[in-house]
């Protein structure tokens, strides 16, 4: 089964408004308030909001796209925060 593997480069913390994440989460600059920017890791990843679970948010996809569409939309929005 294909799996979606974080390179943990912080785009996605960093990018808030570029993405649908709950707007709870801004720290007011567009970063997440639980990103370390230090280590660019969550600071609270065990207990993060399920947003930000790629296998717990397959849920809301499931009747869309399969597994391996949903793991390859991923890769492409990570890669394209990437560039932005």
């Amino acid at each position: 089964m294909k799996r979606f593997f974080c390179d943990k480069c912080g785009k996605c913390c960093e990018k808030l408004p570029a993405l649908v994440i709950d707007p709870g989460l801004d720290d007011g600059t567009g970063k997440c308030k639980f990103y370390d920017s230090q280590t660019n890791l969550c600071t609270i990843y065990d207990q993060r909001p399920d947003i930000c679970n790629v296998d717990k948010m397959y849920s809301a996809f499931a009747s869309l796209m399969s597994y391996e569409e949903y793991i390859d939309m991923n890769y492409y929005f990570c890669t394209k925060l990437k560039e932005v």
